[in-house]
């Protein structure tokens, strides 16, 4: 009578929670690249719009607003400008979600190998999970841009206009608006762009000043998980150390991002006529 063994495997099964995982962070990158443009085109209210059209016609349009007495866009920029804060919209749900992917799978990775000295496979986990945290941050990053654009997608749309004086009348309309803003005269239109220029930047200072609380927030809780490993087991400390010096950095700049717009959203005026400066 024999005893029948299961052959030992080739090689080493991928985990299906592995998979699932690489397959949940892909397949959000490829819908934060594809999608927006795509749902965007639905939004109520912009009527069809398209990347094309809004590349194609953003200038006339603006240089038709600029140079008109009406402080509200005529129908065909308001829908490019509704287009634009969907894309916004869509692109910054996808970015959150890819945030609470990324930085969950992160936060399990970098776990594990902090919980004992020798984790296993402490390189492979190491690596993937500073991998994860990384597009956290990026995803992070993009959430507050595309929050930004979806509550001022009209100055967010500015931006958007050429800068090379390729176009002639739109570098009128803007040397018109900056003779206004230098001689403290304001039109209609100019009085709502700098409105939403305001409004575009204070988005921005609360985005960034929360993402630092947080970040902070996350900082000291890692600093003291630090301080409670023996300093005999320099691997986790390590790696410890090494995120804390991540979320500091990022902290950091998002500080510097945060201050510097809450001093453009209690003046904006200057950054507006330094941006229409290089339009014209």
């Amino acid at each position: 009578m024999s005893v029948l063994s299961p052959r030992p495997p080739s090689s080493s099964p991928v985990r299906p929670a592995a998979l699932t995982i690489v397959a949940t962070l892909v397949g959000l990158l490829a819908a934060l690249w594809f999608l927006p443009p795509l749902l965007a085109a639905g939004w109520p209210g912009s009527r069809g719009a398209t990347i094309e059209r809004l590349g194609g016609d953003l200038p006339a349009a603006m240089t038709r607003w600029w140079t008109s007495n009406d402080p509200v866009p005529d129908d065909e920029l308001a829908a490019l400008v509704t287009f634009w804060s969907g894309f916004h919209a869509v692109k910054a749900v996808l970015a959150a979600l890819l945030l609470v992917a990324a930085g969950g799978m992160a936060a399990r990775l970098l776990g594990a190998c902090v919980r004992a000295d020798r984790p296993a496979h402490p390189r492979t986990r190491g690596t993937a999970g500073f991998g994860c945290l990384l597009l956290a941050m990026i995803a992070l990053l993009v959430l507050i841009a595309n929050v930004q654009g979806a509550w001022a997608p009209l100055s967010s749309a500015v931006s958007l206009l050429p800068t090379d004086g390729s176009n002639a009348d739109l570098a009128s309309a803007a040397a018109g608006l900056h003779q206004q803003l230098l001689a403290g005269t304001r039109t209609p239109p100019l009085t709502t762009l700098v409105e939403d220029f305001r409004r575009y930047h204070l988005v921005l200072a609360i985005c960034s000043a929360l993402s630092t609380v947080l970040l902070l927030a996350g900082l000291v809780s890692w600093w003291r998980r630090r301080a409670r490993v023996p300093r005999a087991q320099r691997r986790p400390r390590r790696v410890l150390a090494a995120v804390a010096v991540l979320l500091a950095g990022l902290m950091l700049f998002l500080a510097l991002i945060t201050l510097a717009n809450m001093s453009t959203a209690a003046d904006p005026a200057p950054a507006l006529a330094g941006f229409l400066d290089s339009v014209r």
